[in-house]
């Protein structure tokens, strides 16, 4: 059996915030086509404020084969920290390419700010230093190439951590509203008050495991470092060692960036559908 024929010219989606990473979108563009990739950069992108909603996303990305994320403050916003109070389009693309679209995604660090949790597995590509872009780009051309083969790049860790995948669940904030009142008690718990632990409980199917996917793809403040949705059917996601793997490799990608105070909370979130009240 003949190996499937791949196009000439691989098309590549480039996401990008335009207020802080259009030069490097356009120098990177420019070094993707010579490469030998289709590059489709958003310049037509509707204006921000303006609905961006999962038709628009999908006539953008279609037919792409994977799309290289630029991460900057811009394109990583979110409505409840942005002075703008608007969520990145950014954003939204990159969860439709994980969750919808599901084609690999190539994170680059365009400038310092927080990579969003969904991403926490992946290697990123740092050229945030115009001086340092021309001996990283090599790197980051052998990444598409290899994620175009279906052998995505992890961070260093993921082989021998072997962390627990939390797609299932985060794919259900998809279409996510309301609950507003939730999250405001969230925060209000923790910015003013000093217990270690917050249980959310209620019945099943009354949107938990939705509200918490939801609260660690916001991550406000930056906050929220490690995830974990346990599982009663699946044998690993409630095995205490594959517990601790999951939140050492998540950590292990948060932390480095995050500069503690004693007057900080920050969230390890864990889900159980399976408590019962004695």
């Amino acid at each position: 059996m003949s190996a499937p024929t791949l196009p000439s010219r691989p098309p590549l989606f480039l996401s990008y915030g335009h207020s802080d990473a259009t030069d490097l979108a356009r120098r990177l563009r420019a070094d993707l086509d010579a490469a030998g990739y289709d590059v489709r950069l958003d310049r037509q992108r509707i204006r921000t404020g303006q609905p961006w909603g999962e038709e628009a996303i999908r006539d953008g990305l279609d037919g792409a084969r994977a799309v290289v994320a630029l991460l900057s403050p811009h394109s990583t916003r979110l409505a409840t920290t942005s002075p703008d109070r608007l969520t990145s389009v950014c954003l939204n693309e990159i969860y439709h390419a994980k969750y919808t679209a599901r084609i690999p995604i190539l994170p680059v660090l365009a400038a310092p700010c927080s990579v969003p949790l969904i991403l926490n597995e992946l290697h990123y590509t740092d050229l945030s230093d115009p001086a340092q872009y021309a001996l990283r780009l090599p790197g980051l051309l052998e990444d598409v190439a290899a994620a175009l083969d279906g052998k995505p790049r992890y961070r260093a860790g993921h082989d021998w951590l072997d962390p627990l995948s939390f797609d299932a669940a985060l794919e259900k904030r998809q279409g996510f509203v309301g609950r507003r009142w939730l999250f405001d008690w969230i925060e209000d718990w923790a910015s003013n008050r000093h217990e270690r632990a917050a249980v959310i409980y209620g019945p099943p199917g009354v949107g938990k495991t939705a509200a918490l996917a939801e609260l660690a793809v916001r991550n406000p403040g930056g906050r929220v470092l490690a995830c974990h949705f346990c599982d009663a059917g699946n044998p690993d996601k409630r095995d205490p060692a594959r517990f601790v793997q999951t939140l050492a490799f998540q950590l292990a990608g948060q932390l480095e960036p995050v500069v503690f105070s004693d007057r900080q909370h920050f969230f390890l979130l864990t889900t159980n559908n399976n408590l019962r009240k004695s």
